[in-house]
Order: C-alpha cells, then structure tokens, then sequence
C-alpha cells in the first residue's frame, strides 16, 4: 500500500455543478442496491433520495458529520455544511449488496451508466442550487487510527511523550470544505470489499428534513436489473409493467440467485 492521502483534493468536473474529490473514478458504472419495494418507489415517483449522513447506522461513519466544529475549531460555517449522500458500489455483484437487502424480501441490483447519472445530477445541481460531490470512500485508515484523528498528539502506551498524530495537520490546519469531505469518505478497512462510491449534495439551503429527494430520468440512466429470485411470479411481472410504464424495456430485467450464480457472469433467466 502507498501513501495514505488523508486531506483530498476536489475539483470541477466536466458536467457543471459536480466536483470529483480526490482521484476521478474510471468507471463507466455504478451499481446500486435496494430492497425491491423502495425499487418500485423510486421509479414511481421518478426521484431518488438523499439522505443525511446523521441517518447512517455506523457510529465510525457519521462520528466527522456530527462533529462540533463550530466549538472545537471555531471552523466557518462553510467548512462543514448540512449535506445528503447517495451511495453506490463500482462492485457488479456484490455479495455484501445483495445479502444486506435480500435476506427478507427480494433486492435489486441496478446498474447505473454513470456518465448519464453525472449529467443528471449536473441538471439538478444547476436547478436547485446545489453542488454535488463524487468520492471514492477510503478504507487504508485503522479504526484505531479514525477515533484519534482530530487530535493534533497521542500517548503510546506506557510512555509519557506525546507523538503527533498522522494526518491530523493535513486535515485541519488548515480545516476546509476539502478537510470535511475527506473525513466523510473514510470508512473502516473491514468494509474494503464494498467498494463504496459516495455522492455528496450541499444545497445553497439546506432543507429542515433528514432527506432530499432529486427528480431523475431511470429510464436514462439505467442499462441494467436483476431482482434476487425470492420474487413471487406475480411481483415480477408487476415489475415489468412498472418498467414499460417508465419508459424502461423489460429486456433489460433478468433474475439472480447469489447462491447459484454469484461466479457466473452470464445473465439468467428468473426461474419461479
């Protein structure tokens, strides 16, 4: 492993309004997955949602977002804004996507042509007054190493000097938008296999709800869906309708069993 860069850098990319923070991700998709109810929703109101970092479950994650900056920093306002994040996997397949929502009802894995989806949300940012930012998340930093973070020393066991703590400087002095961004990319190594891309909205004004939703074309930006194929016949048909009724080709539907299939590139027919 190289050197770990813990401050990135963000930048304007080619669809206006919509920054890369770090190195700009190659992929040519992104994936997405779901439980198959909020699938549906989706597509029937023809938004996606997102959410507040203060709604993540993982302590670690969202420890940067509710930081107290204001006291701790007497950081200005515009270093640590109330955004909302959308997140998705360069990960076809992802086993840990699919059981996370599969294990009780059946999930979807979209596949989502992330050129079309930049230029999207590039539309939306340009509407609503919002700046939207695409990060790969950063796995290279120990847990032990996150809780220390924001401290400029530590004590090593059993010593009484005090050691400077690696990349505090980087991140906070100074501590800008950059700083905060890259703080909210950082994940556990334990969650290296999620591959995780997250998308940051910083509305010009925030909204008082948890949740922001943008209207989007699926049917643009969607090359590909598999359901898990615990789906009833009848769900799965109601499926394709929704698809025709979105202007979405049911072609482009099909069934995965990650118990059978997970080494099989091919796609499947749902069997039922």
């Amino acid at each position: 492993m190289g050197k770990v860069i813990y401050k990135q850098t963000s930048k304007e990319m080619k669809s206006r309004n919509v920054y890369s923070i770090g190195q700009t991700n190659s992929k040519w998709f992104i994936y997405r997955y779901m439980p198959l109810e909020a699938f549906k929703a989706c597509l029937t109101s023809g938004q996606v949602r997102f959410a507040e970092p203060s709604t993540w479950n993982d302590e670690y994650e969202k420890r940067f977002y509710n930081a107290d900056y204001d006291t701790q920093l007497k950081a200005p306002a515009n270093t640590h804004p109330r955004l909302f994040a959308f997140c998705a996997t360069i990960e076809k397949e992802s086993e840990p996507g699919w059981k996370m929502y599969s294990s009780c009802q059946p999930a979807v894995e979209i596949k989502i042509n992330r050129k079309k989806w930049l230029k999207a949300l590039s539309a939306v940012a340009k509407q609503q007054a919002i700046k939207i930012y695409e990060g790969q998340v950063n796995y290279d930093i120990k847990p032990s190493h996150i809780q220390i973070l924001h401290k400029a020393t530590y004590q090593k066991k059993g010593t009484a000097i005090p050691y400077p703590v690696t990349g505090h400087d980087e991140l906070f002095r100074p501590f800008d938008l950059d700083s905060y961004l890259s703080l909210l990319l950082i994940k556990r190594k334990a969650f290296d296999y999620e591959k995780e891309m997250r998308y940051l909205a910083i509305p010009e004004v925030a909204p008082q709800d948890q949740f922001i939703f943008f209207d989007i074309a699926w049917a643009e930006i969607i090359e590909e869906i598999r359901v898990s194929t615990s789906i009833s016949l009848e769900a799965y048909y109601d499926l394709q309708e929704l698809l025709k009724q979105k202007g979405i080709s049911p072609d482009i539907l099909s069934g995965f069993d990650i118990h059978k299939d997970y080494h099989n590139n091919d796609r499947i027919i749902v069997e039922l």
